[in-house]
């Protein structure tokens, strides 16, 4: 069973450290997204009923596109401590692999050794896709999958219950749009070997950054913000 621990956070404290409780704040704010949609991805996967199972793929890759969305933000804010020197001395008195997550992280960032996969998996994912329907990927994509499918069935589905409506062929246009044009995976066998590849890449930083995060939280609350009667 998981354990709990509850802090009390004074506020007029935490708005006291200035643009430093922001950095805190954002990094919350970037916890609460990340694990929300990370439990709704898996609320999803696990919701096998047979009148629903037409959704849970559709649904599952946007629940997934969400987290690499938020993780790009929420990077953005890892970077950005590097600016408040107090925060960085903070982060060595962080307790376990606190500050091996936070160069990993930084691996991932502007100028790092990793910057390039994050770019390609995660940045352009988050740019075209997640909160923008490109309309110029979009084509591409819709192009490409009707030459490489011929005259194949795609599949919509309507209902009187909105919750039930689900265009699948647009799921097969974002799954060639992200997996081909954006990830560059050739179509095949190999195909979703390589997606799950890429996919876990991304879960992997996002269990890293909430480690960090929330070791960092919580050491940040206990020092400068915490409520005391």
């Amino acid at each position: 069973m998981a354990r709990t621990r509850t802090l009390l956070v004074n506020i007029r404290k935490l708005d006291r450290q200035g643009s430093e409780g922001v950095v805190v704040v954002r990094l919350m704010m970037a916890c609460n997204d990340l694990t929300t949609a990370n439990q709704a991805l898996g609320a999803c996967l696990e919701n096998k009923g047979g009148r629903v199972d037409y959704i849970r793929r559709g649904g599952a890759m946007y629940f997934v596109r969400l987290q690499i969305a938020h993780l790009h933000e929420a990077l953005k804010i890892v970077s950005q401590i590097r600016r408040y020197p107090r925060l960085l001395s903070l982060i060595n008195d962080c307790p376990g692999e606190t500050s091996d997550h936070f160069a990993q992280l930084l691996s991932f960032a502007d100028g790092g050794a990793h910057q390039g996969d994050f770019r390609k998996y995660v940045e352009l994912v988050r740019h075209k896709v997640t909160f923008h329907y490109d309309e110029r990927k979009i084509q591409a994509a819709l192009s490409d999958r009707a030459r490489r499918r011929g005259d194949a069935a795609h599949f919509m589905t309507l209902s009187d219950d909105v919750r039930r409506v689900r265009f699948q062929v647009a799921d097969d246009v974002v799954n060639t749009l992200v997996c081909h044009h954006v990830w560059g995976i050739a179509p095949g066998a190999e195909a979703q070997i390589e997606a799950d590849r890429i996919a876990d890449l991304g879960f992997r930083i996002y269990k890293i950054f909430l480690e960090f995060a929330v070791s960092f939280i919580m050491r940040y609350v206990e020092k400068n913000a915490v409520f005391t009667a």
